[in-house]
Protein backbone atom coordinates (compact mmCIF):
# COMPACT_ATOMS: atom_id res chain seq x y z
CA UNK A 1 0.00 0.00 0.00
CA UNK A 2 1.24 3.20 -1.47
CA UNK A 3 0.93 6.70 0.85
CA UNK A 4 -1.24 7.47 -1.44
CA UNK A 5 -3.73 4.71 -0.98
CA UNK A 6 -3.65 5.17 2.75
CA UNK A 7 -4.57 8.62 2.49
CA UNK A 8 -7.09 7.67 0.07
CA UNK A 9 -8.96 5.35 2.35
CA UNK A 10 -8.59 8.03 5.40
CA UNK A 11 -10.78 10.13 3.07
CA UNK A 12 -13.43 7.46 2.67
CA UNK A 13 -13.78 7.95 6.54
CA UNK A 14 -16.66 10.45 7.88
CA UNK A 15 -15.92 10.43 11.26
CA UNK A 16 -12.14 11.33 10.49
CA UNK A 17 -12.84 13.88 7.73
CA UNK A 18 -15.03 15.36 10.14
CA UNK A 19 -12.92 15.33 13.15
CA UNK A 20 -9.74 16.67 10.88
CA UNK A 21 -12.27 19.61 9.71
CA UNK A 22 -13.06 20.44 13.45
CA UNK A 23 -9.20 20.53 14.65
CA UNK A 24 -8.14 22.44 11.59
CA UNK A 25 -11.09 24.80 10.40
CA UNK A 26 -10.86 23.54 7.04
CA UNK A 27 -14.09 22.42 4.82
CA UNK A 28 -12.80 19.21 3.20
CA UNK A 29 -15.88 17.36 1.79
CA UNK A 30 -18.21 20.01 2.48
CA UNK A 31 -18.62 21.55 -0.66
CA UNK A 32 -21.11 19.48 -2.21
CA UNK A 33 -23.16 19.63 0.90
CA UNK A 34 -24.06 23.23 0.56
CA UNK A 35 -27.19 25.19 0.27
CA UNK A 36 -27.89 27.03 -3.23
CA UNK A 37 -28.02 30.46 -0.92
CA UNK A 38 -24.95 29.56 1.06
CA UNK A 39 -22.96 28.66 -2.66
CA UNK A 40 -24.09 31.91 -4.03
CA UNK A 41 -22.83 34.02 -1.00
CA UNK A 42 -19.64 32.17 -1.00
CA UNK A 43 -18.90 32.72 -4.18
CA UNK A 44 -19.36 36.20 -4.75
CA UNK A 45 -17.65 36.80 -1.25
CA UNK A 46 -14.50 34.53 -3.00
CA UNK A 47 -15.18 31.76 -0.25
CA UNK A 48 -15.11 29.03 -2.94
CA UNK A 49 -11.91 30.03 -3.90
CA UNK A 50 -10.19 28.98 -0.81
CA UNK A 51 -11.34 25.35 -1.07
Amino acid sequence: MTFFDCLTECAKTPALVSEFNRLTGRHVGEKLQREPLIQMIDSVTGYDEVL
